[in-house]
């Protein structure tokens, strides 16, 4: 009977360590990704979700949380709004997530544009999904100093941290904070961040 309460700690000990790696580890842009639970990543990667097209040169990625889609026809309908304007490419829209990720061209569309079409009607763009690439950290505590600082600036909600990955996940509420604001708590907090 010992032999088996060890194996069994052994083995939740073992699940545990996996179950955090897994969650830190997954290192794609997808927002199911940018959860912090291991099935979302694990789920993420089995389906070939992190499969997101590179950027093309001389666009920009940006990834917003949007309020109000709860189904497919939501989606759909955000979708056509997007690529309704020139010089927005989507590359994923989901009402599971309430996220979409477009590449837009700046030099042809505005980001406060991209955010009234989606904005027009029953949605709203409520933030900013932006992934920030954080060095230095080499453990849980470092993890949690960055998210403490990051917890303290208005507008900002963390979604993950990981000293594994070497990324901060973040939402901004662009009315309320900014990169600039992330960027400069995380090196505040003795890490660096870019």
């Amino acid at each position: 009977m010992k032999n088996i309460i060890q194996f069994m700690s052994g083995a939740f000990v073992l699940g545990c360590a996996q179950v955090a790696f897994a969650a830190c580890a997954a290192d794609c842009d997808c927002t199911k990704c940018s959860d912090k639970t291991a099935t979302a990543s694990t789920e993420c990667a089995s389906k070939g979700e992190c499969s997101v097209a590179k950027v093309a040169e001389g666009q920009e990625r940006v990834t917003y949380v949007v309020k109000g889609m709860t189904c497919g026809g939501c989606s759909g309908a955000v979708t056509k709004k997007l690529e309704a304007i020139e010089g927005v490419t989507v590359q994923k829209v989901s009402h599971e997530t309430g996220c979409a990720v477009v590449d837009y061209d700046p030099a042809k569309v505005k980001k406060s544009d991209v955010v009234a079409a989606i904005s027009n009607g029953k949605f709203a763009v409520t933030a900013e999904r932006i992934t920030v690439p954080v060095s230095g950290m080499t453990c849980g505590s470092c993890s949690g100093k960055v998210t403490k600082a990051l917890n303290a600036i208005d507008g900002v909600t963390v979604k993950s941290v990981c000293h594994e990955s070497g990324k901060a996940v973040v939402d901004v509420e662009t009315s309320k904070s900014n990169r600039a604001a992330v960027v400069k708590a995380i090196t505040a907090s003795g890490f660096k961040a870019s």
